[in-house]
């Protein structure tokens, strides 16, 4: 399976993993002045995951309909 990811260019180092989740969550939310509610943050986290995943589209298309229905 790494044989699999590093023909893909990926990277099978844990540090990378561990500097990008250092980056998404410790970076983006304890910044001064902010607080967070679990809930909060596990819906700002699932946000900022949508658009690297290619999921931005369908989800501002389901957030508006969404919202028309309301």
């Amino acid at each position: 399976m790494y044989d699999k990811y590093l023909a893909m260019g990926c990277s099978t180092d844990g540090r990378v993993a561990e500097g990008e989740c250092r980056h998404s969550v410790t970076d983006r939310l304890e910044r001064a002045g902010m607080s967070w509610i679990p809930d909060g943050a596990k819906a700002m986290l699932g946000l900022r995951a949508t658009y690297p995943n290619g999921e931005w589209a369908p989800f501002r298309a389901y957030h508006i309909e969404q919202e028309d229905e309301r």
